[in-house]
């Protein structure tokens, strides 16, 4: 591309602007654009919940004897979870959400969501409720 402005004497952005739009892309469509096979639209669409697991931070990390994770020198502690007398020992996903908030899992299980202070959040809370329903984790928020 560069080769092809200097060819044609094109040194500044809006001559290599104006160059894109009207000889360039159209050049191009020209070759290399075909009509879909099939007309039905491709796109999934993305909620919220899906952007912002996507977008988190992930850290594998091992609970503690103390039942705690830590995470940017945050110690989460993991509430009790029904059915098991400590989480200790277990290998689990902590993760900081754009929002600053934090959760942490246990495969598809929602073992606590924290705030950015790393509090616990109250059951039901935006962010376990985000992450229970888009993933159908089982929600065990403090």
């Amino acid at each position: 591309m560069v080769n092809e402005l200097r060819l044609r004497g094109i040194a500044t952005i809006e001559e290599s602007n104006r160059y894109l739009r009207e000889v360039f892309v159209p050049r191009y469509n020209d070759e290399f654009g075909h009509a879909p096979r099939d007309e039905q639209s491709a796109f999934v669409p993305v909620d919220e919940a899906e952007l912002m697991q996507a977008f988190a931070l992930e850290v594998p990390r091992v609970v503690g004897k103390d039942n705690v994770v830590t995470l940017d020198g945050l110690a989460l502690q993991v509430p009790r979870q029904p059915g098991r007398a400590s989480c200790a020992g277990l290998k689990v996903t902590a993760r900081r959400y754009l929002t600053g908030e934090y959760a942490v899992t246990w495969g598809r299980r929602l073992l606590g969501c924290y705030d950015a202070q790393g509090n616990p959040l109250q059951a039901g809370s935006a962010l376990g409720g985000a992450l229970a329903s888009a993933y159908g984790l089982r929600d065990r928020a403090a």
